[in-house]
């Protein structure tokens, strides 16, 4: 699945932190998962799954 696909997605419930000029998202996609840190989400969590 392509990066901006994913983003697209997220960014109705994270915030982006990181695009372009135009919005987009490279390679990758960096989320603000802070509003998770408060349920013990971690993002070790996240990237096991």
């Amino acid at each position: 699945m392509e990066s901006r696909t994913v983003a697209t997605g997220l960014s109705k419930r994270f915030s982006i932190l990181y695009a372009g000029a135009n919005g987009r998202v490279a390679h990758g996609c960096i989320l603000d998962i802070r509003v998770l840190m408060a349920s013990y989400i971690t993002a070790e969590k996240i990237c096991k799954h």
